[in-house]
């Protein structure tokens, strides 16, 4: 009876050790799906940059093309339409770049201000502190 009991300890230890185990792999493996995941995604992203790049000649696989076809002329102006877009997009960005800057220099403006205005309490707090002492 004494070894049963002593068998059956055993087997109770070892099935409380491989849970530990599976439980540390279990973890292990959401861990790594987090991980692959924010790297996935961050591949994509860059992919998905490098994508964006292309090439602004009509004619750059460098094969003779009919000038004055129909698809080589729709891509013409495709081409002239995403310049002009582009074009606006940047001056877009460029009035909007410059109105932050004006906010940061009406910020810089206002905390100088209030910066000064905290001094000013802060050196009168001082002065009425020594004149009580």
């Amino acid at each position: 009876k004494e070894q049963l009991m002593n068998a059956l300890r055993d087997a109770e230890m070892r099935n409380h050790t491989l849970k530990e185990n599976n439980w540390v792999l279990q973890a292990q493996a959401v861990l790594q799906d987090l991980y692959v995941g924010s790297v996935r995604a961050e591949l994509q992203a860059q992919e998905d940059k490098k994508g964006k790049k292309k090439l602004r000649k009509l004619n750059a696989d460098g094969l003779p093309k009919l000038l004055d076809g129909d698809k080589f002329f729709q891509r013409v102006v495709d081409n002239d339409k995403r310049r002009k877009l582009e074009e606006a997009d940047k001056v877009r960005k460029r009035a909007a770049c410059g109105a932050v800057t004006e906010l940061q220099k009406k910020w810089t403006e206002e905390d100088d201000k209030q910066k000064q205005c905290n001094n000013e309490m802060m050196q009168k707090w001082e002065k009425a502190v020594k004149e009580w002492e």
